[in-house]
C-alpha cells in the first residue's frame, strides 16, 4: 500500500490537476534526473509535431497485444516511421523499439515463416538505419532514414 495512486487520465479537471500537483511534487525529487532524459527524446526537439511522441508510444503498444495480427501490425506501423521520421529521433527511442520488434519475433510461431522474416527485415533495418544515423556526419543523419 505505499505505493503512490496512479496518475488520473489527461482529460480530467483542473480540480483533480491541483491534488495532483501536490503528489507530484513529493515525488519530483526522486524523478528529476529522468525528467532531463526524457525531455530530450521530446518529439518536439527534433522539431516534430508533439502528436508523434504518442503516435510512437502507441504503435510500440500494438507489438505487446494479444492478437497476433494486432503485433505484426505494431511491425508494419514501426516499418512505415522509419520512412517518415530523422533517424536521430529514432536513435533516442532504440532500446524501446528494438524490444518490442523482438517481442514480436519471439511470440511468432515456428510455422509462421513469412511473418519471422517481415519482423526479422524491419528489425535488421531498424538497426542499420539507427547506427548508421551515428555513423554518418551530423548533417547526413538528421534526414528520415531511408534503406532498404
Amino acid at each position: 500500500s505505499s505505493a503512490p495512486p496512479p496518475p488520473p487520465p489527461p482529460s480530467s479537471s483542473a480540480s483533480s490537476s491541483t491534488s495532483t500537483s501536490s503528489a507530484s511534487s513529493s515525488s519530483s525529487t526522486s524523478s528529476s534526473s529522468s525528467t532531463s532524459t526524457t525531455e530530450s527524446k521530446k518529439a518536439t526537439t527534433f522539431q516534430l509535431p508533439p502528436v508523434i511522441d504518442e503516435v510512437l508510444s502507441l504503435v510500440l503498444q500494438c507489438c505487446y497485444e494479444v492478437a497476433p495480427h494486432s503485433r505484426m501490425s505494431g511491425v508494419r506501423c514501426v516499418s512505415m516511421l522509419m520512412e517518415l521520421l530523422p533517424s536521430s529521433f529514432l536513435a533516442m527511442h532504440t532500446a524501446h523499439v528494438v524490444h518490442a520488434v523482438l517481442h514480436v519475433l519471439r511470440l511468432l510461431p515456428s510455422h509462421a515463416l513469412m511473418e519471422q522474416e517481415v519482423v526479422a527485415f524491419v528489425l535488421r533495418r531498424f538497426v542499420f538505419q539507427v547506427l548508421t544515423a551515428h555513423l554518418l556526419p551530423s548533417g547526413s543523419g538528421s534526414g528520415s532514414g531511408g534503406g532498404s
